[in-house]
C-alpha cells in the first residue's frame, strides 16, 4: 500500500525572499533549510528562485515571475519555501497564488511541514486581516448610502 504522503521522486521547486535589511544570511538560511527539506523527503529539486524584496511584493518580482513560468511550462508537484510570508503577505495574492497553484496540481509546503504550525497562524491572520478590511468597507459602503438616500 502506497503512502500518499510519500514524496519520495516528487519534483519540488523552491522560493526564497528576503528583505534588504536581511539580505544574504537570510536568503541563504531559507534556501539551505528548504534544500535540507526537500532531501529529507527524497524529493527532486527542480529549481530554486530566491530574490530580495522589491517593496512591491513578491508577485511582482522576476524570479517570483520565473517560478510561476515553470509552474506552468514544465510543472512541479511541490513548492517549497520557509514560511508563507515569504511567498506573499496579502490575503488576496495568498488566495489568487493557492487558486493558481491548486489548478496546476502543485502543493505548498514550507519546511515546517504540509501546513506547519507558523503557516496556519499566517494563513489565520491573513484571513482576519481581510474580514476586517471588508467589514470596514462594508459599513463605510452603508454610510454612504444611507446618507445619499436621507437627502
Amino acid at each position: 500500500m502506497k503512502n500518499e504522503n510519500d514524496m519520495t521522486g516528487k519534483s519540488f521547486a523552491i522560493y526564497a525572499r528576503a528583505g534588504e535589511e536581511e539580505i544574504r544570511h537570510s536568503l541563504q538560511r531559507q534556501i539551505r533549510n528548504c534544500m535540507a527539506y526537500v532531501n529529507e523527503v527524497g524529493g527532486t529539486l527542480v529549481s530554486v528562485h530566491a530574490e530580495l524584496s522589491c517593496g512591491c511584493g513578491p508577485s511582482q518580482g522576476p524570479e517570483f515571475r520565473a517560478l510561476i513560468d515553470l509552474i506552468d511550462e514544465v510543472g512541479v508537484d511541490y513548492l517549497a519555501c520557509e514560511s508563507l510570508d515569504r511567498l506573499c503577505s496579502p490575503v488576496t495574492d495568498f488566495t489568487a497564488l493557492h487558486a493558481h497553484l491548486d489548478t496546476k496540481g502543485v502543493q505548498v509546503v514550507t519546511v515546517g511541514g504540509m501546513m506547519g504550525a507558523y503557516g496556519t497562524h499566517r494563513i489565520a491572520q491573513l484571513v482576519s486581516a481581510h474580514m476586517r478590511s471588508d467589514r470596514k468597507m462594508r459599513i463605510r459602503r452603508g454610510k454612504a448610502l444611507a446618507k445619499a438616500l436621507s437627502k
